[in-house]
């Protein structure tokens, strides 16, 4: 199945959402804000936790706790078929330090855009101390973390149908292309086919 052709529905309920996915895909590293429990029902996929790395095959279960750096991936050029559920988004883990947990909140406020200096300098450290300090606690870099920040917003705007052409440029993406492309690499499909897959209630 080629990458364009994959299939993935999003069903969100209140609390949480459920997905089910037939692709041929490698989602990169990156974080949810809550649980997800996750069963591979065809194929086969590379899941990787906090460095961990399993080869998943039909019927194998996997945990993700909150914000537990992970990737999967589709094992072989068949397509992986899964099923996750995710719970309500939760809060920061107690283990942050206060200067990551103050970044954390600048990147999800800060208007459209990424600059490591304007959040270095919002929380009084180097941008090197940042760097360092946040890949270690949170397992993503900076903008690893403002990237799927950002991907979680564009979700939110494509959910209540704001065009895509509105939505790219107030999220500052450089044209509604460099949306479609970076959507599809973190969530599977493009931005059209999430808004045709995606239920509520």
């Amino acid at each position: 199945m080629p990458e364009d052709r994959n299939r993935i529905l999003f069903h969100a309920y209140e609390g949480g959402e459920i997905v089910h996915g037939t692709c041929v895909h490698a989602f990169p590293l990156h974080i949810h804000r809550c649980w997800c429990v996750g069963q591979v029902t065809g194929g086969a996929a590379w899941f990787v936790l906090r460095g961990d790395v399993r080869l998943l095959s039909a019927g194998d279960w996997y945990v993700v706790p909150a914000y537990a750096p992970h990737t999967l991936r589709s094992a072989g050029l068949g397509p992986m078929t899964y099923t996750v559920t995710c719970g309500p988004p939760q809060p920061l883990p107690d283990r942050l330090s206060p200067v990551v947990v103050d970044a954390v909140a600048y990147i999800r406020s800060a208007a459209p855009g990424f600059r490591l200096d304007d959040v270095a300098g919002a929380v009084h450290v180097s941008k090197y101390h940042l760097c360092r300090l946040f890949t270690r606690e949170v397992g993503l870099s900076p903008y690893q973390f403002f990237a799927g920040t950002r991907i979680g917003q564009a979700r939110r705007g494509m959910e209540q149908r704001v065009p895509l052409a509105d939505l790219s440029a107030a999220l500052g993406f450089c044209d509604q292309a460099h949306l479609g492309n970076s959507f599809k690499r973190h969530v599977g499909v493009s931005p059209r086919e999430y808004v045709r897959s995606y239920r509520y209630g």
